[in-house]
């Protein structure tokens, strides 16, 4: 289902960053309803901005992204 994000939403779906406020997003039916229940996206109208592809990052590229550690935030006994 295509939806228009009505919310920014911080992190990533699929490995891609979620779609900005106002793009448009293809989703499965289940989660494009929860979002229009939370108020957090609308259902898309055919005059509405280019779709977001929601794709999953290719296997080969996913090797050589780099991972970042994250610091501690324990205090050091």
């Amino acid at each position: 289902m295509l939806v228009t994000m009505k919310v920014g939403m911080t992190g990533t779906r699929d490995g891609n960053d979620w779609p900005g406020i106002g793009e448009v997003v293809d989703l499965p039916d289940a989660e494009a309803n929860d979002l229009i229940a939370a108020d957090m996206a609308a259902p898309a109208t055919k005059a509405a901005a280019p779709v977001v592809a929601a794709a999953v990052e290719a296997p080969e590229n996913a090797a050589t992204s780099k991972v970042r550690a994250r610091k501690s935030t324990a205090p050091k006994v």
